[in-house]
């Protein structure tokens, strides 16, 4: 499967918690679904494992905007 949908680990938003799967899909809007209806204390990312890169709601690789203010 492409993309993991995991709960994000740190109010900085800047990684998941690899070891909770919540969903495992090769389909990016059941991901992006499954991540905004997920409940957790700083919600829920994204992992495309094949880029590795990570989506925490603004789009893959883009940091949340609102870390340090």
């Amino acid at each position: 499967m492409q993309y993991q949908v995991s709960p994000i680990s740190t109010q900085d938003c800047d990684s998941v918690d690899l070891e909770t799967v919540i969903l495992e899909t090769d389909d990016i809007a059941a991901a992006k679904e499954c991540a905004e209806h997920a409940s957790f204390p700083f919600g829920a990312g994204i992992l495309d494992r094949q880029s590795g890169l990570l989506d925490v709601g603004f789009g893959f690789g883009v940091p949340c905007p609102f870390v340090g203010d």
